[in-house]
C-alpha cells in the first residue's frame, strides 16, 4: 500500500468517531479514492448536492437517525436549512460561503477538501467515499437544478460498473429518479407520473405492474419515447428488466 495521497486531495480534517483513514490505489484509470471507515450500522448514505431542493421537508421525512450525511461543497446549505449537521463535507469548497465555513469549523465537521483542478467531480468523489464505506443505498439530494449539464451528468455517472450494486435514488422533494439494472419496486399515489428512459441503446424485456400503460416483456430503445409519461393506477409500481440500464422518473402529483 502506498502512502501518497490522491492528486485531487488537498487535506482531510477528521473528527471524533472515525476509526481509520487511509488511501488505496485503484485499478488504472479509476484514480485514487479516500477510504473513510467508522463503526456504525447506518442504513443509507444521504449526499446533499448544491442543486435545487424544492421541498426540503419532504426530504426530511425519509431521513433516519443513523443515516450518514455527506454535504458536497455548497450542498451544505440544504443541511443548514434543515437545521442538520453533516457527518462529512466533501469538495473543493469553491461554492462554500464564509458563513458555511464557520459552520463547519464551529461544529468540528470532518472535511475532505479537494483540489479544484481534478478529473472527477466533487459528487463522484462523495459517491465513491460512500461506496468505499460499504453503503448499498445512496440518496442524492439536490442533484437536479438549473444547470442541465450538471443534471444529466449527475444521472449518467451513476452508470459506472463499479457502482452497479448500489441502489441509487435522486430526489428534490417533488420527484424521485431511480437507476434500474434488474428490478425496482416503489410506492406512490394514483396518477403520479412515471417515465422510463433507457440509458443504453436498448433495455430488453421490460415488464411493469401498477401503470396505466403496462409493458410486458417489451424492449425500450434510446431513440424512442415509448416509456415516457405513464401514470400510476395503484399505490405501488413494479418494474423488471432483463438487460440494459433504465432510468425511472417518479413525479409526485401532490406534495405532502
Amino acid at each position: 500500500m502506498e502512502n501518497s495521497r490522491p492528486a485531487y486531495l488537498i487535506r482531510i480534517i477528521p473528527a471524533e468517531g472515525f476509526a481509520k483513514l487511509w488511501t488505496i490505489n485503484h485499478p488504472p484509470n479509476s484514480g485514487w479514492f479516500l477510504y473513510l471507515w467508522r463503526k456504525m450500522d447506518n442504513p443509507k448514505a444521504i449526499i446533499f448536492v448544491n442543486g435545487e431542493l424544492v421541498h426540503p421537508e419532504k426530504v426530511r421525512q425519509f431521513l433516519q437517525k443513523n443515516d450518514y450525511l455527506i454535504a458536497v461543497d455548497g450542498g451544505l446549505r440544504h443541511l443548514i436549512a434543515l437545521d442538520m449537521k453533516p457527518d462529512l463535507v466533501v469538495g473543493d469548497l469553491d461554492s462554500v460561503t464564509p458563513e458555511m465555513l464557520e459552520f463547519i469549523e464551529s461544529k468540528k465537521i470532518p472535511k475532505l477538501q479537494l483540489d479544484i483542478h481534478k478529473d472527477e467531480t466533487d459528487l463522484e468523489i462523495a459517491i465513491q467515499t460512500a461506496y468505499e464505506m460499504d453503503y448499498k443505498d445512496i440518496f442524492l439530494v439536490g442533484a437536479i437544478g438549473n444547470r442541465l449539464d450538471h443534471t444529466i451528468e449527475n444521472i449518467f455517472i451513476l452508470t459506472k460498473p463499479i457502482w452497479e450494486n448500489i441502489n441509487f435514488t435522486i430526489t428534490d422533494g417533488t420527484q424521485d429518479i431511480f437507476l434500474i439494472r434488474s428490478e425496482k419496486t416503489f410506492p406512490g399515489k394514483i396518477n403520479d407520473v412515471v417515465s422510463l428512459i433507457p440509458l443504453t441503446n436498448v433495455v430488453s424485456k421490460v415488464s411493469t405492474k401498477g401503470l396505466y400503460y403496462p409493458l410486458q416483456n417489451e424492449d425500450l430503445f434510446l431513440d424512442r419515447a415509448r416509456g415516457v409519461s405513464n401514470l400510476m393506477i395503484s399505490n405501488e409500481v413494479q418494474i423488471q428488466i432483463r438487460s440494459g440500464i433504465l432510468v425511472c422518473f417518479h413525479i409526485y402529483k401532490e406534495i405532502n
